[in-house]
């Protein structure tokens, strides 16, 4: 009787053990599809950023959500950009001594079509938010609303640059709107925290069946 409910614990304690790690790889799972779920980044390509160039660039996003129209900027040495640059795109106003005439020395015009050729979006784009990395900047240019699946355009024009700007290997991104980006890397990384610790429950539980099925046969 008291070998039975002995070997009655250990099962228990054994499908416990499965139970987690079952789990564990269930949240590790959707950990891994959450980050895969959508290509972030839509579209990314080097421009010449010259006034009067113009662009046309076909899209056809995989989500439901708002895009993001960005031109990302690299330091040129290996340093964080310059305060120059940072007057430039308009993010030292104020500072007399770097930024002597206040001027914002970027302008971008877009629009984006649909399939049916209806514009969804439009922006005479003098940009005002964006980040800042360590050695490069980011110009938020605006944003569209997008469908799934959707065929759609982006035309867009350079009206104004300035020859530091160009020197900064300027790149157009299209991707998805930041905040959902970060929300789902925050949700990988909550389930990625959940995998592990019932990983390592589930582990535990297993070993101590182990352990406990070698002391009794002793």
């Amino acid at each position: 009787m008291f070998n039975g409910s002995l070997r009655l614990r250990n099962v228990i304690l054994l499908a416990l053990g499965v139970s987690f790690l079952v789990f564990a790889v269930d949240r590790y799972t959707e950990a891994k599809t959450r980050m895969r779920s959508h290509q972030w980044t839509l579209h990314q390509e080097r421009i010449g950023l010259v006034p009067a160039e113009h662009f046309s660039i076909e899209l056809r996003p995989d989500a439901n959500a708002d895009y993001l129209v960005a031109a990302k900027f690299v330091s040129p040495s290996a340093g964080k950009p310059s305060d120059q640059f940072l007057c430039d795109i308009g993010w030292s106003f104020g500072d007399d001594a770097v930024c002597v005439n206040n001027e914002i020395e970027l302008s971008v015009d877009w629009l984006v079509r649909d399939a049916s050729g209806l514009v969804v979006a439009r922006a005479d784009a003098t940009p005002r938010a964006g980040t800042l990395g360590s050695q490069h900047g980011t110009v938020y240019l605006g944003k569209f609303p997008a469908k799934a699946g959707a065929l759609y355009r982006l035309e867009a024009t350079t009206k104004k640059s300035s020859a530091r700007l160009r020197s900064y290997q300027p790149t157009l991104e299209v991707r998805i709107d930041p905040m959902r980006f970060k929300n789902a890397v925050a949700s990988s990384q909550m389930n990625a925290a959940i995998a592990i610790v019932a990983s390592v429950v589930g582990g535990g539980l297993i070993v101590l069946v182990g352990v406990l099925s070698w002391r009794q046969r002793r």
